[in-house]
């Protein structure tokens, strides 16, 4: 992996965002690393829940990343279906924020691809999306939750919070 750009300051420490090449270019895979909490504060003894965010806007991509991040969820972005698939697969995170309208798939294509690999498909998604009003009764019953573009961040987090509630410690 490469640094797409250097450490950048934010209210609460540091951090850098990582990027791996992809059909996009250059912000295909984009997980997002804390610095500076650890240095301060000694190891984490507790697991924060992971999200993966599937968005191709990178800055709606950046935005979800900033706001989950500063709410204590580790955060993992791909702007692509190919990218997503791969950083589900071998992250396991405990959620998923999915838009549908994808560059190189149709997000509902990559919907029914994670609910149908055993690997994947006890991952909560929520599809964050202008065309949430597009899914079929059956891939409604897909999903953990839907929350339609434009979007209120407060909604958003709730749900979210919802989602991974107590009696859903994060994955390992």
């Amino acid at each position: 992996m490469k640094a797409a750009a250097g450490p950048t300051s934010l209210d609460r420490g540091t951090r850098s965002i990582c990027t791996d090449s992809g059909t996009r270019g250059a912000a295909d895979i984009r997980p997002l690393v804390r610095h500076g909490d650890e240095a301060r504060s000694g190891p984490r003894k507790r697991q924060r829940h992971c999200i993966v965010v599937i968005e191709d806007e990178p800055d709606i991509s950046a935005l979800l990343a900033t706001v989950f991040d500063a709410q204590g969820y580790r955060v993992i972005a791909a702007l692509n279906a190919d990218s997503a698939l791969r950083l589900v697969q071998s992250n396991h995170p405990d959620a998923i924020t999915l838009d549908l309208g994808l560059p190189d798939r149709d997000g509902h294509q990559l919907l029914h691809e994670l609910k149908g690999d055993e690997r994947t498909r006890g991952i909560p998604v929520i599809v964050v999306s202008a065309y949430a009003g597009r899914l079929s009764n059956d891939d409604r019953r897909l999903v953990a939750a839907i929350v339609d573009k434009p979007f209120d961040l407060g909604d958003l987090l709730r749900i979210t919070r919802d989602t991974l509630s107590a009696d859903c410690p994060p994955r390992a």
